[in-house]
């Protein structure tokens, strides 16, 4: 048993135990944490409704510590399909109702790539059976010229995919030191935690 299938578990079990709306579980992460909120989803789609990755990686990117210690610094490049049957191998089942992603990347990390972000899109898009191209895009987000949000759709016009590049931010994480939440990317950059709406993982 691996550390997704102990974090599955415990994520069961609480829900079991205090009664959990199971139709409202999220999860994100960030950095390696992101990686793992990933593959959570993609190993445990039924569980998790909506995640974010926050500076992280696509599921399946390596296999080892030094492959991941090379993916985080370079990336690694795929056809969104080989992206997809990463995860897709995973399952018995192709009747699955695949969890949306939020994509938080910095156009400035020097730890992690932003082209790891840029392949999770082609994963994530290949695993709802569409493309990747940005079917809306938003400059200068709620105001923010240092925020662009992309907004990736499935074939029945459901959002699947958003995605916030973010300029000038490092291996950090954006928030707001004003009022209100859509401020959130405004601002401050602090690398410490963002709150996110999660129920069952931290």
């Amino acid at each position: 048993m691996g550390e997704a299938a102990l974090i599955k578990n415990m994520i069961l079990y609480l829900s079991d135990s205090l009664n959990i709306y199971k139709e409202k579980i999220y999860v994100y992460g960030i950095s390696a944490g992101a990686a793992m909120a990933v593959a959570l989803m993609a190993l445990y789609p039924a569980i998790f409704k909506t995640g974010a990755s926050i500076a992280g990686a696509p599921f399946g990117s390596a296999n080892d510590f030094m492959e991941a210690f090379k993916v985080i610094i370079d990336g690694v490049n795929k056809t969104p399909q080989s992206w997809a049957k990463l995860i897709t191998d995973e399952h018995i089942s192709n009747d699955i109702t695949y969890p949306k992603l939020v994509i938080v990347p910095g156009s400035k990390n020097r730890i992690v790539s932003i082209d790891n972000s840029y392949e999770l899109i082609k994963q994530w898009t290949a695993w709802h059976y569409t493309d990747t191209i940005a079917d809306e895009i938003i400059n200068n987000y709620e105001g923010n010229s240092n925020v662009q949000k992309m907004s990736y759709y499935s074939q029945n016009k459901q959002s699947i995919i958003t995605f916030y590049k973010t300029n000038h931010l490092g291996h950090a994480i954006a928030i707001d030191s004003g009022k209100g939440l859509k401020k959130m990317e405004k601002q401050a950059f602090l690398q410490l935690t963002w709150t996110f709406l999660v129920l069952g993982l931290l």
